[in-house]
């Protein structure tokens, strides 16, 4: 199994105990890895279905365990006015995760994330991945994952 899937496979057993709901960003440029984690990450939570980028619906929903999961792709955005249409607030309010690609144009809204993925990729067979959180659900978790 790669790296990807591994880190995928522990994050899905912390997603699924995780407080909700949980708001994780995901950065990193083009290639960088961001929605093969996801796919790897709801595969983990046993999502049969095919997982695809929600690069034009802007919106994936999945069902998984006793919560849902929401996967965004906000890329195509371009004002804080579009993310009001899709809703975004309604989601945070929900218990829920929400993963969300490209989550810069959040910096000026408030919404902050309970889990940061930043994804750095070397080359195509090497990426480096750093978690960062505020909430000290995922300190712990982060904490006792790597020891």
């Amino acid at each position: 199994m790669n790296a990807t899937a591994v880190l995928a496979t522990r994050l899905s057993e912390a997603v699924s105990i995780a407080p909700k709901p949980q708001i994780i960003f995901l950065h990193g440029d083009l290639g960088a890895g961001k929605t093969t984690l996801v796919q790897k990450l709801l595969q983990a939570l046993g999502v049969k279905e095919r997982v695809k980028s929600p690069t034009y619906t802007l919106i994936e929903t999945y069902a998984v365990k006793n919560f849902k999961i929401y996967h965004l792709d906000l890329y195509r955005i371009n004002r804080v006015e579009e993310l009001e249409d899709l809703g975004i607030r309604d989601l945070t309010a929900e218990q829920a995760v929400l993963l969300i690609e490209w989550p810069e144009i959040l910096a000026h809204t408030g919404m902050t994330p309970t889990l940061s993925c930043t994804l750095s990729l070397f080359n195509e067979n090497a990426r480096k991945i750093i978690l960062s959180s505020s909430q000290e659900f995922w300190h712990e978790y982060l904490r006792t994952s790597t020891d």
